[in-house]
């Protein structure tokens, strides 16, 4: 349990993925980490890795992208929103809030 706390503590796996770990490990037993790899639930948070996903979701979003640049920040929800389902809830979602403001 220890190890599961300090994966999601340090950002290796997210929230959501440490829950579905957690289920996992209760269900099975197991190492955290065995389960994180299996399942493929490693969180993303090489800004390198994430940037052409950012500037996809970007281009997939030009409403939400015009709203932001007007002022309406809750807009920025809808192009976080296509970077997680694009990496399946895996990316580190305050790099990417920043990458999205960093280009806006």
């Amino acid at each position: 349990m220890a190890e599961l706390i300090r994966m999601v503590e340090d950002k290796r796996v997210s929230r959501a993925g440490g829950k579905t770990v957690l289920a996992a490990l209760v269900a099975e037993g197991g190492e955290p980490g065995a389960i994180v790899e299996r399942e493929g639930l490693a969180q993303i948070s090489d800004s390198s890795e994430l940037e052409g996903i950012v500037d996809e979701a970007m281009a997939a979003e030009p409403e939400a992208v015009e709203q932001v640049r007007s002022g309406n920040d809750k807009a920025i929800g809808a192009i976080v929103g296509a970077v997680m389902k694009r990496t399946r809830g895996r990316a580190d979602g305050g790099e990417v809030s920043r990458m999205i403001r960093e280009r806006l």
